[in-house]
């Protein structure tokens, strides 16, 4: 038995907006990516708080502002998506797979977390099915 078909066993696979991500890797690129983040962010404020460097201060607020607006997007980009669906529905499908595996990460973090239904209410609030906002 192989590796992969053990571990799809194991974990199996979670769907998240029609691609497929194998549980098994999200399992091991999650917390690889917060160790990394952590490491990154300590790095920055020992640079900050020994050697007062500005460019650490801008890169740890950046750092911060863009783990804050990344969820953040979803919704928005979730409109604009159905906005244009709407609007061209035989057009091409490139906007929805780059949504789609632009926030993979995220509908798999809210699955884990179990926050999936606030995901699905937030993205719900910004492109309801049925054309109307909130």
């Amino acid at each position: 038995m192989g590796l992969r078909r053990f571990a799809t066993q194991l974990f199996g696979t979670a769907t998240y907006g029609g691609d497929n991500f194998s549980a098994v890797k999200m399992t091991l690129l999650l917390p690889t990516l917060a160790v990394a983040f952590a490491a990154l962010c300590v790095w920055l404020t020992v640079r900050i708080v020994n050697r007062r460097e500005r460019w650490a201060k801008w890169t740890l607020a950046a750092l911060v502002a863009s783990m804050l607006l990344y969820p953040l997007s979803v919704g928005p980009a979730a409109a604009l998506l159905t906005r244009q669906l709407r609007a061209h529905p035989a057009g091409p499908e490139w906007p929805l797979t780059a949504y789609t595996r632009a926030y993979a990460p995220l509908g798999a973090l809210a699955e884990i977390v179990g926050a999936k239904k606030l995901l699905r209410a937030y993205v719900d609030w910004w492109a309801p099915k049925n054309g109307s906002h909130g």
